[in-house]
């Protein structure tokens, strides 16, 4: 949705002046999977710290998410489908997977539990 929203330039420019102004964060873009109506996400917008791991992010997003009860497990996907390790920092994952324009994109989607 991001991406379909604003040019590659204008992207590239935002994630540049939020890069110079904070150096110690990474923007992150999480969008609620499509397949998924029902899952609405209140914030897609992030500037994590450097050394946040996935499942503190992870337990982070959940606050931001409507309706997400115990039920639930939450994924994360990274933009080539594949799911990142929990025990990964932020910047580990920014660095193998940012997009050209910056900012690391990431599709969020649940599971329900008990199948």
């Amino acid at each position: 949705m991001f991406q379909q929203d604003y040019t590659f330039q204008s992207r590239q420019l935002t994630c540049n002046k939020i890069r110079d102004n904070y150096p110690d964060r990474i923007p992150i873009i999480v969008t609620p999977d499509p397949k998924n109506k029902k899952l609405l996400l209140n914030k897609t917008k992030f500037l994590v710290p450097l050394d946040l791991t996935i499942s503190i992010f992870l337990s982070e997003l959940r606050h931001y998410l409507q309706p997400l009860t115990a039920d639930y497990s939450l994924y994360l996907l990274l933009e080539d489908k594949s799911l990142p390790r929990l025990t990964d920092t932020c910047s580990q994952i920014y660095n193998k997977h940012k997009n050209n324009d910056g900012f690391l994109y990431m599709t969020c989607c649940q599971e329900n539990v008990f199948g």
